[in-house]
């Protein structure tokens, strides 16, 4: 079971994270050291900013496998959003294509979701997020009983997120550090993130938000 999209944004324990709906255009690019890299993007689509877009391409250090993703979101009226998820992964193996849904109900301080594969015995995946100020938890539930779990802390007053998270079936580590740079062109947000476990990597980001 993989709980993480490709290129993570934030804590890759946070569903939210991954399949979220985006009612801002961003821009990103991560580097791992071990060659491998990701670039992907967001935007609104609809006048009122509650549908949206994203798009996630990765490519293996030897070039020889990528993953190619699209997603499209909705938010309902403040409470619920929906995604519908496709993923192509190809290469000189082959290739394979999945398609998920994702359903997200949120309240102040927190929120519950499900991510469900169209392919038919497909396992749903659970997430669940409780925000307390500048510390938020998540956790993540398959029906194989193997557990996703995460916490973020914004230094708030320097711009500052921490991210960690473990991963329990793959016993994986993920430390994140970012920090938001205020420009007159944008928002920028570099980062410095790491994988601890199975092929251990640190990788760097840029993130962009323009106005």
């Amino acid at each position: 079971m993989v709980f993480y999209a490709t290129s993570w944004a934030n804590n890759p324990a946070d569903q939210t994270a991954s399949y979220g709906q985006y009612n801002f255009e961003f821009y990103k690019i991560c580097f791992d050291a071990g060659g491998s890299q990701w670039f992907d993007f967001g935007f609104p689509v609809s006048e009122d900013k509650t549908s949206s877009v994203y798009i996630d391409n990765w490519v293996s250090k030897d070039g020889e496998s990528r993953n190619f993703g699209f997603q499209f979101s909705h938010r309902f009226p403040e409470v619920v959003s929906i995604t519908f998820v496709n993923n192509l992964a190809y290469g000189n193996s082959g290739s394979s294509s999945l398609q998920d849904m994702w359903v997200d109900f949120r309240w102040d301080g927190g929120g519950v979701s499900i991510l469900s594969p169209f392919e038919r015995g497909g396992d749903p995946t659970f997430g669940i997020r409780s925000d307390k100020g500048p510390l938020t938890a998540y956790l993540q539930y398959a029906p194989d009983e193997t557990f996703f779990s995460g916490l973020s802390y914004e230094f708030r007053d320097r711009g500052i997120t921490f991210d960690v998270a473990y991963q329990e079936s793959s016993e994986i580590t993920f430390v994140r550090l970012s920090k938001v740079v205020r420009t007159d062109f944008g928002l920028f947000v570099p980062e410095i993130r790491t994988k601890l476990g199975e092929n251990d990597y640190i990788g760097f980001g840029l993130a962009c938000v323009p106005n």
